[in-house]
C-alpha cells in the first residue's frame, strides 16, 4: 500500500479482515471492493497461491451480477474460536454481509455461514463445470426482523450453544440471537464521538448512525487461553469498573432477582436486584418442627430451634423452672388457693414459704358437727350419722366446681338420717354440714 487510506488507487483491495487456519495452513482475506472472500495457501503445498475465491464469480469471469452473494462484507473467519470440534458449525466460514440489496430500494445487512468443498489430500477447493467455486449458496443465513443496515464495520460470531453474536457496527448495536431467531439480549454502545474522543451518554440516548460506531464484538469464555489447566482470565485481576453510560437505570429485562447481601447465607453472586430473600446468622426463621421454639439461623446457616421444655416460667412463682422455655400453666404463687389434703382445715392457701396451709381456727366447733356417711360410694341414698342433737343444721352437696347442687336448710339432725341423692349424676361431691358453730365436710362418690 502507498498513499493515504482514503486514496482509492492505494487501497484498491481494502482488505478488512484476515484469518488463519492452523489445520490446513491457509489464510483467508475479506476483499470488499471485489465483494469476495479469498483463501491463500500460507504454508501447505503451494505457498502464496490463491486457492479459492467466493462471493462474486463475475469478478473472475465465471458468473454474472445475478450470481453475486457478498456485498462489501466484513469479519470473515473460520468457526474455530471457542467452539468444540463436535459443534455442527466447527470449521465453517462465518461472514458479515454488509450491503445486501433489498428487493426494492435500499439495502440491509445479513450474517451467513458457508462450507466450501475442500479436499485436504490435494489441497484443493471444488469448482463446478464453469469454474465457479463451491458452495452454490450459503449454509445458513440470518436477517434481523428490523432489517438493520450497517454499510461498514460489523461482525458475526457463532457461539458454542448455537447462538449468534452480531454487531451492527455503524449503529453500535450488538445482539445475541438464538437458533430460532429470538433475541437473547441486546446492547447499544453508550459512547459517541466527540472531537475524536469516545464520550459516554445517558442511558436511553439514541445515537444516530456513525455516532457510536463499534468495529466488532467478540465473546471470550471464562476458560479462554486455557494452558496447562490455567485459563488466561485466572491470571488477570478482574474487578467491576461501574457503568459506562451516564445516569444508569435498572432495566427489567436485565434484572436477575436474588439476595445481593454478600454477608447473607443465601447470597447470589449472579443477582443484581435484591428480592428480599436474604437471611443472615441470628435471624428468626421457621424450622418447620412443631416441637421447637425460638428458631434461629445458626453459624452454619441452618435454621435450628430449641426443643420445647414445659414448666413454670414465672420467676416469682414457688415452682419456677429455670430450664423450662414454654409455660404450662402450672405456676403457683403466694396467696393462691390450694388443697393441703387435710379435711380438718379450711381456706387452704400458699403461704410465704410456698407451702399449702389451711386454717384450723374453730376446729373444735367443727368437730362437734363431725359425722359418718355411708354407704360411700352410694347409688343414691346415703345415711348421715351424728352424735347428739343438732338443730338448725344446713346440709349442702357441692360438685367438683364448688357449686351447690343439693341442699336441705335448717333441719334438725339426731343419730342416723337418710337422704335421697338419686337425682344427682354420678361423680364426686362434697357433703357439707353447717350451723352457727361451724362446718364439717366429707367427700361422697355417687356411682351406678
Amino acid at each position: 500500500n502507498f498513499g493515504t487510506p482514503s486514496s482509492q488507487p492505494s487501497d484498491w483491495l481494502h482488505i478488512n479482515a484476515i484469518d488463519y487456519n492452523p489445520y490446513f495452513q491457509h489464510l483467508m482475506l475479506s476483499v470488499p471492493t471485489f465483494d469476495e472472500l479469498w483463501i491463500i495457501d500460507y504454508d501447505n503445498f503451494t505457498p502464496g497461491q490463491l486457492l479459492w475465491r467466493w462471493g462474486n464469480p463475475e469478478a473472475y469471469d465465471s458468473g454474472t451480477e445475478e450470481d453475486q452473494k457478498l456485498f462489501y462484507q466484513h469479519d470473515c473467519h473460520w468457526v474455530y474460536d471457542n467452539v468444540t470440534i463436535n459443534n455442527p458449525d466447527f470449521g465453517k466460514i462465518a461472514v458479515f454481509n454488509n450491503r445486501v440489496p433489498n428487493d426494492g430500494e435500499g439495502n440491509h445487512s445479513a450474517v451467513h455461514l458457508l462450507n466450501p468443498a475442500y479436499t485436504d489430500y490435494d489441497n484443493n477447493f471444488g469448482q463446478d463445470t464453469t469454474g465457479t467455486y463451491f458452495p452454490v449458496d450459503f449454509d445458513w443465513s440470518y436477517v434481523a426482523p428490523d432489517s438493520i443496515y450497517s454499510s461498514g464495520l460489523s461482525s458475526f460470531q457463532r457461539l458454542e450453544n448455537g447462538n449468534s453474536l452480531i454487531c451492527y457496527g455503524r449503529y453500535g448495536d450488538t445482539r445475541e440471537i438464538t437458533p430460532d431467531g429470538e433475541l437473547a439480549w441486546r446492547y447499544k454502545t453508550p459512547l459517541v464521538n466527540a472531537g475524536g474522543f469516545a464520550s459516554p451518554v445517558s442511558q436511553g440516548t439514541e445515537p444516530t448512525v456513525n455516532q457510536n460506531m463499534t468495529f466488532r464484538a467478540h465473546r471470550y469464555p471464562m476458560n479462554f487461553g486455557l494452558l496447562d489447566t490455567i485459563a488466561l482470565f485466572d491470571t488477570i485481576a478482574l474487578s467491576p469498573q461501574g457503568f459506562i453510560e451516564l445516569d444508569p437505570m435498572p432495566v427489567l429485562a436485565c434484572q436477575v432477582p436474588g439476595c445481593t447481601d454478600s454477608t447473607a447465607c443465601n447470597y447470589d453472586m449472579d443477582a443484581n436486584t435484591d428480592d428480599g430473600s436474604c437471611f443472615v446468622i441470628g435471624e428468626a426463621c421457621d424450622d418447620l418442627d412443631d416441637m421447637t421454639i425460638n428458631d434461629l439461623v445458626d453459624s452454619t446457616c441452618t435454621c435450628i430451634g430449641e426443643a420445647i421444655v414445659l414448666g413454670c416460667l414465672d420467676s416469682l412463682a414457688c415452682n419456677y423452672d429455670m430450664d423450662a422455655n414454654t409455660d404450662d400453666g402450672s405456676c403457683l404463687v403466694v396467696g393462691d388457693s390450694c388443697d393441703d389434703g387435710d379435711k380438718s382445715t379450711i381456706n387452704d392457701v400458699i403461704d410465704a414459704n410456698c407451702e399449702c396451709i389451711g386454717e384450723t381456727d374453730g376446729i373444735e366447733e367443727t368437730m362437734m358437727l363431725s359425722f359418718a356417711m355411708f354407704p360411700n360410694p352410694t347409688t343414691g341414698e346415703v345415711t348421715l350419722q351424728l352424735n347428739g342433737v343438732h338443730p338448725e343444721v344446713t346440709v349442702q352437696v357441692m360438685d367438683g366446681a364448688g357449686r351447690v347442687v343439693w341442699v336441705k336448710p335448717n333441719i334438725s339432725l339426731e343419730g342416723a338420717t337418710v337422704f335421697d341423692l338419686s337425682t344427682l349424676s354420678i361423680g364426686t361431691y362434697n357433703v357439707m354440714l353447717s350451723d352457727q358453730r361451724g362446718i364439717s365436710v366429707q367427700r361422697l362418690v355417687i356411682q351406678r
